[in-house]
């Protein structure tokens, strides 16, 4: 849940917010207290079963089955993104073209993943590619503007000013190629 935390120190109220890979949605319900709309997704539908049972009282929250990859939203639709312990799963380019597409202009898009000194060689069995800091940055910057990397070492820990850790914190807003 500290990712959450973390995020919600950097998301200013917005009206339209997607949490993407929610898993069984506890992360999306405390996003829902400062945003208008929140969408929470996951490619899992057993999953989706779940949060949704859940969390079904709660009037500005929906969750639905999908694939970070292939999203069903129109172009611009969220002000904001969160998406924590994904980008190691899927194929980087396809995930930041489609996070890309459906963020307003501006929008906050604030990412986490394992940050692994080695780089390419996953520490966890089920990630495709774990990523360097630098690497990491230099990817999303291709699409998005970095404005805060932190640097989580472990737990809750973490520098203000120091990037370097076990899990990588990207603030980042969208703005034109």
């Amino acid at each position: 849940s500290f990712h959450y935390k973390l995020a919600l120190n950097y998301l200013n109220n917005p009206v339209k917010l997607l949490d993407i890979a929610c898993g069984l949605g506890y992360g999306t319900a405390m996003l829902a207290d400062v945003c208008g709309e929140v969408v929470g997704a996951d490619i899992d539908a057993s999953v989706i079963a779940l949060a949704s049972n859940k969390y079904n009282a709660l009037n500005n929250v929906k969750f639905l089955t999908a694939d970070c990859e292939s999203l069903p939203f129109d172009d611009n639709y969220f002000d904001a993104i969160v998406s924590f312990e994904t980008i190691e799963h899927v194929d980087v380019d396809r995930y930041l073209t489609e996070m890309h597409r459906v963020i307003s202009e501006g929008g906050s898009f604030i990412l986490s993943s394992p940050q692994n000194a080695i780089g390419h060689i996953p520490v966890n069995p089920w990630h495709i590619q774990e990523y360097t800091l630098e690497d990491l940055q230099k990817m999303v910057s291709k699409y998005f503007v970095v404005d805060k990397v932190i640097g989580l070492k472990q737990g809750t820990i973490y520098f203000d000013n120091d990037p370097v850790g076990t899990n990588t914190v990207l603030i980042c807003h969208k703005s034109n190629w």
